[in-house]
């Protein structure tokens, strides 16, 4: 299987998020990764996350169940998925702060282990408004995902 652009979403004038089906030593996964382009750099960010089908079809589920509020004050956490022993993938809305006028949907890694326990810059936030259409890029890459399988 080849890496195949699945779609995007804009974020800023020089920052979207792509989703994408791509191949890494044997199996294949959904990349979900901010591309920025600019006169300084032009290219993938480490923010986003790396789905296996199995992930992507938790995330994709715990999406379509969530009923967003807008008067939420506090973060509201969707899903905990569990990547490894030590990473999970946690799914949330943020309520407005300083640098974001609107509630957004963050999806990020969080590491527990012996040296370090916290958030980590591999994920991505965006607008809540934009959740129909993260739940539509996120099924066309299971579906394409899904036949990748049947082929291999």
């Amino acid at each position: 299987m080849l890496q195949e652009s699945i779609g995007k979403i804009p974020l800023s004038h020089t920052t979207e998020l792509r989703f994408e089906v791509s191949p890494y030593k044997g199996k294949n996964y959904i990349n979900i990764r901010q591309y920025v382009e600019s006169t300084n750099f032009t290219g993938f960010t480490k923010k986003g996350v790396t789905l296996t089908l199995e992930l992507g079809e938790q995330l994709l589920e715990a999406l379509k169940q969530h009923k967003p509020s807008d008067q939420a004050d506090e973060p509201v956490e969707i899903a905990r998925l569990a990547k490894n022993d030590s990473t999970e993938l946690v799914a949330r809305t943020i309520p407005p702060d300083d640098k974001h006028e609107s509630a957004s949907l963050d999806v990020r890694e969080y590491i527990q282990s012996e040296t370090y326990t916290g958030w980590t810059p591999k994920g991505f936030r965006l607008s809540l408004d934009k959740l129909a259409t993260v739940i539509q890029l996120l099924e066309q890459c299971l579906e394409k995902l899904e036949q990748q399988n049947v082929v291999a």
